[in-house]
Formats: structure tokens, C-alpha cells, sequence
């Protein structure tokens, strides 16, 4: 197997687990950022697509909520910018184009 193939294997490991990113790495004694850099790396673009979540925002002059399926997250406007680099850095933002 290899080293691709070993990533492939190991980020479906992950995505079946019920751990963050961050546990996974503990007990798989890597790197959180070599799992970021092998997720974008593996992604294509029709492969994001089945990981995509649609959403609805709703925003008010203060804060604005997200709504996912049944959830809702609600934040202060000034921590959307926070909230954005945080995904961007954990592979979940990305152009679907």
C-alpha cells in the first residue's frame, strides 16, 4: 500500500469515527495539520460535494445564527471571523466551483 492509499484508508477511518480531528490525531499519534493537509489533498471536488451541509443564515444587526438541519449556532457578530478561519483551518470550508 501506498502512502496515498495509506492516507485514503486512514481519513475514512476518521470520517467513520465518532472523534474530533483532534482525538483522532492523539490516538493515531499524528499531526493535526498533516490530517488538514491530507484531507484537502485527497478532496475532489465531486468528493466535497457529498460533505457539503447546506445552511440557512439568519441575521439580525448584533449576531447572526446558523442553522444546520435541526441545529442552530448562534454568534456575535464579532466572532464570525473566528468561526470562519477555525473551519477554513479544519478543511471545511472550500469553493464548491
Amino acid at each position: 500500500m501506498n502512502k496515498t492509499e495509506q492516507w485514503q484508508k486512514l481519513i475514512r477511518d476518521y470520517e467513520t469515527s465518532d472523534l474530533t480531528q483532534k482525538e483522532f490525531c492523539q490516538n493515531h499519534a499524528i499531526k493535526i495539520h498533516t490530517l488538514h493537509y491530507w484531507i484537502k489533498k485527497l478532496s475532489s471536488g465531486s468528493d466535497r460535494k457529498e460533505h457539503f451541509i447546506l445552511f440557512s443564515p439568519v441575521q439580525s444587526a448584533h449576531e447572526i445564527s446558523i442553522k444546520i438541519g435541526h441545529a442552530q449556532i448562534t454568534l456575535n457578530m464579532t466572532e464570525v471571523a473566528t468561526l470562519l478561519v477555525e473551519l477554513d483551518q479544519a478543511g471545511l470550508l472550500y469553493d464548491p466551483a
